[in-house]
């Protein structure tokens, strides 16, 4: 029996399938590739029947649908693109695709899965709430010198994620932080030196100067 095509099976895929990423998953990833392995990650191994729908839907909340229409020759153009994603993927190493009787299966590889942890990190932010409580969030980071090292990433990636540095090694947010930064702590293994406090009242002068920073980076 002949083998079957990625695209042909990308042409021939349900209209629907029971496997999307939620908003917040999505937001991290810019480029078709990015998606695909998402999808193909979180999903475990999967027919590639049911993983391109789900691309597709997340390519049009990512970049809309003004870029990723529903006509014909965009559609065809996209199923071709999707399609060479793929094949680059299983050439990086990062996916496996089998076939099995009638259907292409795609399951990620340990490269694929590090791959993804790498642009979920560089693209960390805060969440952000429906509504501010009005209180600040406060991150001790007392780092011995040994560490140096990577305390000067620890504090790299504070800014990287809009906290206002009251100095070195006190950073400040008006958001809940504790999972993302006990995250970067963990991955730069300098969890046992970061303290985490909220706190419900400072200085007017110093709740100004706060607000109108967070105002300024258009979080608050």
């Amino acid at each position: 029996m002949p083998k079957l095509g990625i695209n042909n099976k990308i042409k021939k895929a349900a209209p629907k399938a029971g496997f999307e990423l939620s908003d917040r998953q999505m937001k991290y990833l810019k480029t078709t590739g990015e998606v695909a392995l998402a999808i193909a990650i979180l999903g475990g191994a999967m027919a590639l029947s049911a993983l391109a729908p789900n691309i597709f839907i997340a390519l049009d909340k990512i970049f809309g649908k003004k870029q990723f229409g529903t006509r014909k020759n965009t559609l065809e153009k996209r199923e071709k693109q999707l399609a060479k994603r793929f094949y680059y993927m299983r050439r990086q190493g990062y996916v496996k695709i089998e076939q099995h009787g009638a259907l292409l299966l795609v399951s990620p590889t340990k490269k694929g899965v590090r791959r993804l942890f790498k642009v979920k990190f560089k693209n960390l932010q805060i969440k952000r709430p429906r509504k501010w409580k009005k209180t600040w969030w406060l991150i001790l980071a007392d780092i011995p010198q040994e560490f140096r090292v990577a305390a000067d990433y620890f504090q790299k990636k504070l800014k990287q994620m809009s906290f206002y540095p009251l100095q070195r090694t006190s950073w400040i947010h008006p958001f809940d932080p504790r999972e993302e930064v006990e995250a970067v702590a963990a991955h730069y293994k300098v969890s046992p030196f970061i303290t985490i406090m909220e706190i419900k009242r400072v200085e007017q002068s110093d709740s100004d100067l706060l607000e109108d920073f967070f105002k300024n980076k258009e979080l608050i």
